[in-house]
């Protein structure tokens, strides 16, 4: 998401610092969520929390289908060139690589070799207002903690680039 960018500095500004946020990217009162699929179906597993947004906070779900490939770009590839465009602000780049490894984890360097089908992620990539993502109705009943599940977003409608622009701030920088 930083990579492509319209301003990639503010999307990584924006990226959590721990991988255990409720959400990818925080702004304000903006909110994004990065899901992913490797069997191209946009079936992502949710958290109530990350659906419902505290306050008035607005949260967006980007889906993405991701498939490794041997011609593709590799994560180091993807990183190098990421890290290349925060260059300018040492704060960011130095958030930025604590954040990275942090979410890859103790496989980081084993990681950094997959290669993965960037067009088919470009391409596939949709937005959807959290509203529209099918989930468990609420009130949640009284003792009942920590809802997860897994929801189909084929049915959904995918906000457009302009939806996205007009909301300002990260959501209107977050693509090209």
């Amino acid at each position: 998401m930083i990579h492509n960018a319209a301003d990639p500095i503010t999307v990584a500004a924006a990226w959590h610092r721990i991988p255990e946020e409720h959400y990818d990217f925080a702004a304000g009162l903006q909110r994004l969520d990065v899901k992913t699929s490797s069997n191209r179906r946009r079936e992502h597993h949710f958290s109530q929390t990350q659906l419902s947004g505290p306050g008035p906070s607005r949260v967006i779900i980007a889906s993405l289908f991701v498939e490794r490939i041997g011609g593709g770009i590799s994560l180091r590839r993807l990183f190098e060139q990421t890290r290349q465009l925060l260059a300018d602000d040492a704060v960011l780049l130095t958030q930025f690589d604590a954040s990275f490894y942090a979410t890859v984890g103790s496989a980081w360097n084993d990681a950094m070799d997959e290669s993965f089908d960037s067009e088919l992620a470009e391409e596939s990539l949709a937005f959807f207002d959290a509203s529209s993502v099918p989930k468990v109705q609420t009130p949640i009943p009284r003792g009942v903690s920590d809802v997860r599940f897994c929801s189909d977003l084929s049915a959904a409608t995918p906000l457009k680039s302009d939806d996205l622009r007009s909301l300002g701030n990260l959501l209107a920088v977050i693509t090209r």
